[in-house]
């Protein structure tokens, strides 16, 4: 888990997406996102993402907690429409996801000896090179 910033304390006013859509933020309000993902994510990405994301709209990032799979933002808000935001949260989360994979799959076949991959090479070639090999031996002796 991680957790940067300083949470604003207060109750929420929950706005329905259809409405939360059309609406633009306003300057010096505080906005919460709350964005629920599937699986395993990498922290580090999501909160570096996140900040430069919202920051390169005008939102100033003011606290930020993400505890797989639960990732909570509070930013303070500035005149930008959150249809321009909220849809590329969505691709950034997808980017992610693929680059977490592709390290976890890095990692795996890292982490398998040498002699390992020769083995598993060894038995393929065995198992279908085999049949035709006594063949071509059995059709030696007549």
């Amino acid at each position: 888990m991680i957790e940067l910033g300083k949470k604003v304390e207060g109750r929420l006013l929950e706005i329905p997406q259809e409405v939360a859509l059309s609406l633009e933020s306003t300057k010096g309000k505080i906005y919460q996102l709350r964005i629920e993902t599937e699986g395993f994510i990498n922290e580090d990405e999501v909160v570096n993402t996140l900040i430069s994301g919202l920051e390169s709209f005008g939102a100033k990032v003011l606290w930020i907690k993400v505890d797989s799979p639960v990732v909570e933002v509070q930013v303070e808000g500035s005149p930008f429409a959150w249809s321009a935001v909220l849809p590329w949260i969505s691709p950034a989360m997808s980017i992610i996801g693929v680059v977490v994979i592709l390290i976890a799959l890095y990692s795996v076949i890292a982490a398998v000896p040498g002699w390992a991959w020769g083995l598993l090479v060894l038995g393929i070639g065995l198992l279908f090179f085999s049949p035709y090999v006594g063949e071509v031996i059995g059709e030696g002796k007549t």
